[in-house]
C-alpha cells in the first residue's frame, strides 16, 4: 500500500514497551472499514500489513503496557470490546472478543493510566461520556457525561494524570479530568 491510502488508517497507537522489540517501536494502525492492521513506518509513513483481525469498525485502539495486548472497541448502538495480540514479528493479528460495552460508540478513543485504569470516550452526535472499561466483561462503567458535545477521535494520557483527547468538533486538543470528565481547551 503506497502513502495514498494512509487516510483510511483510523485508530493510531504509540507501541511503546511491545514485548520482544527492541529499539524505537513502530506505530500500529487499523483500518476501521476492514480490520486490517498495519504497522507504520515513523520515517516515511508507509504501511506494512500485519494482518486481517475479522473486526470491522474499531473506532478506537491502544496498546497496553501491563499485560502486552492490544484493545479496542467498536462503533454503534452496540459497541463490542476486544482483544488483539500482536507479535513482536509483526506478521499476524489475532482477536478476543471480551464484551459489549453496554454504551453508544460513534468513535472514540481508549487510554491507559499508569495504574493499569483503561479510560476511553465514546464521542460522536450525541454528549460523549467519559467512562472506565473492565478488560474482563466489556462493560463501560460511566464517570460522567462531558457536558457538551465532542468528538473525541483519540485519546492518551498525560503524565500530570489529565487524559488528552483530539476533538475533531472543535478541531482543538482537550484536557479531560479522569474523575469528572470535566474537559478544557
Amino acid at each position: 500500500m503506497g502513502p495514498s491510502c494512509a487516510w483510511l488508517i483510523t485508530a493510531l497507537v504509540v507501541t511503546v514497551g511491545l514485548p520482544g522489540m527492541a529499539g524505537s517501536a513502530p506505530l500500529i494502525g487499523v483500518e476501521e472499514n476492514t480490520g486490517d492492521f498495519y504497522a507504520i513506518s515513523t520515517t516515511d509513513a508507509s504501511l506494512q500489513f500485519i494482518g486481517h483481525s475479522g473486526v470491522a469498525r474499531l473506532g478506537a485502539l491502544e496498546f497496553n503496557p501491563r499485560d502486552g495486548f492490544f484493545y479496542g472497541f467498536t462503533t454503534g448502538e452496540a459497541p463490542m470490546l476486544y482483544r488483539f495480540n500482536i507479535p513482536p514479528t509483526l506478521d499476524a493479528v489475532t482477536g478476543q472478543s471480551i464484551g459489549p460495552l453496554g454504551v453508544f460508540a460513534f468513535e472514540g478513543g481508549l487510554a491507559f493510566a499508569p495504574d493499569g485504569t483503561a479510560y476511553a470516550v465514546n464521542g460522536g452526535v450525541t454528549v460523549p461520556y467519559l467512562v472506565t472499561l473492565n478488560l474482563n466483561t466489556g462493560q463501560a462503567t460511566v464517570v460522567n457525561s462531558m457536558q457538551d458535545r465532542h468528538d473525541i477521535a483519540g485519546l492518551g494520557w498525560r503524565g500530570d494524570g489529565v487524559l488528552i483527547g483530539l476533538d475533531s468538533t472543535d478541531n482543538a486538543l482537550l484536557a479531560i479530568g479522569p474523575t469528572t470528565a470535566e474537559a478544557t481547551t
